[in-house]
Parts: structure tokens; C-alpha cells; sequence
């Protein structure tokens, strides 16, 4: 958890308590939830967020998945997956 905190305050440009809310309320989604809600959050977000957005946002993935030292075909293809019901084009997941 405080690698995701420290990556949404790296890149994501946040405050530190307001990451590590984001971090505990991520977790207790995930923990409540799983991944039934994935796609409504996704939707939803690519209806408010611009192109750059979107892309940051798959930055911010690719350091979450990689901050144990390397990312796994799991991650890679839930990235994958995030990338296309964003509506980005392979090249861009791949410029990521």
C-alpha cells in the first residue's frame, strides 16, 4: 500500500493524506467489491477525463504494477483491458 501511495503522489501529483485515502478506499472496494464495479469506474471515467488523462492514468498502472520490481501477465492484461474500454488505441497502451 505505500507504494500505491507514493506513486499517486509521484505521478499522480497528490497530496499524501488525500493518496493514502484513495489507497484505503481501493482497498475496501477491492476487499468488498472485486472487480464487479471495474467496469462501471472505467466508464465512468472515460466519460470526464481528456486523452492525457487517460494515458497518465495508464502510467500510474504500469508503476503500481511494477513496483514489486516487474509486472505480471495478470496486471498486464488487466491494464490491457482498462486501455481498451478507455478507448485507446494499442499504440498508445504500447507508448505507455
Amino acid at each position: 500500500h505505500a507504494a500505491m501511495r507514493e506513486i499517486l503522489v509521484s505521478h499522480g501529483g497528490l497530496p499524501e493524506a488525500q493518496a493514502e485515502a484513495i489507497v484505503e478506499i481501493a482497498r475496501r472496494q477491492s476487499f468488498h467489491e472485486g472487480s464487479t464495479e471495474d467496469f462501471l469506474v472505467t466508464r465512468e471515467f472515460r466519460r470526464i477525463a481528456d486523452r492525457d488523462e487517460m494515458l497518465h492514468l495508464l502510467d500510474c498502472l504500469f508503476a503500481v504494477s511494477a513496483a514489486h520490481g516487474q509486472i505480471s501477465v495478470v496486471e498486464d492484461s488487466t491494464i490491457r483491458q482498462i486501455a481498451s474500454e478507455l478507448n485507446l488505441e494499442h499504440r498508445e497502451y504500447i507508448q505507455v
